[in-house]
Order: C-alpha cells, then structure tokens, then sequence
C-alpha cells in the first residue's frame, strides 16, 4: 500500500447532493429537462434490460429475427448419404452437412440419383417431386 492509495475513513459515502446547502436546488441536474425533474429515469429493472441490447442500427431488430434454415441441395444429399438412407435433421448433422442447432431446407439443385427417405425436413416443391421421381418418399411433420 502507497500513500496514494489510502483512503479518507471521512468520505467514505457518496456525498449527497440536494438536500440545501452549497449546491442549490438544481444541485447537478442541470435547469428544466427531462432529467432535472423528479421521476425522470427509466425504472431499474428497464434499464438493465436496455443496456444488454447493442446500439448499432438496426442490430435490435437483427437480434430478435429468427435465424433463416440452411439450405442444402440435392446434389450435397446424393454425396453426403448412401441409397435408400433416411435423410432428417439428425443424420444431416452427422453427415456433417449442418452445424449445432441450425434448421435446414432441402431445395432443387443438382442430381439426385438415389433413393432417398426424406423425414421431418422441410422441401421445395421442386426438391420434393425429383426426390419421387428418383423412387425415394417425403415425410414432413
């Protein structure tokens, strides 16, 4: 410990500003506003809440969408799996063609020629009737 880092046992507390004396009755605030006047700060548990949310334009929005679903072609399912395997979310992610808990669509692009089961993913029109026209079937729900 240094001399310049005691403490004065004195000024221990905030000094309270307002309450008559030296300071006046605007005592920091400031004249007229909405701040000088009492009553004129966001509740505590609001202002908590406001400063989790980053400032940038348009991030607040960004943070409350909803995360759009990878979408995986035809041609990444007839390299990523075997004929007649089952295609769902899990066995996408352990053919490694999603990541974590990302959701996934199935679209048209590419060949696909083997038969596939397709179970609980979501499919384009188009991605669904060449997955029929290959001799596999779509399940969603």
């Amino acid at each position: 410990m240094q001399m310049h880092e005691l403490k004065n046992p004195e000024r221990r507390y905030k000094k309270r500003i307002g309450r008559g004396g030296k300071r006046g009755s605007y005592s920091g605030r400031g004249v007229k506003g909405q701040h000088a006047h009492a009553g004129g700060r966001l509740p505590a548990a609001l202002a908590e809440a406001v400063k989790i949310f980053p400032k940038l334009r348009g991030a607040r929005q960004r943070a409350l969408r909803k995360p759009k679903p990878v979408a995986v072609s035809l041609g990444v399912l007839s390299h990523a799996f075997q004929d007649g395997a089952s295609v769902t979310l899990q066995s996408l992610r352990e053919a490694g063609v999603l990541k974590g808990d990302d959701k996934a669509k199935i679209v048209d692009g590419g060949e696909l020629t083997k038969k596939l089961s397709v179970q609980g993913v979501p499919i384009s029109k188009t991605a669904k009737e060449k997955v029929e026209k290959a001799g596999g079937s779509v399940v969603t729900g």
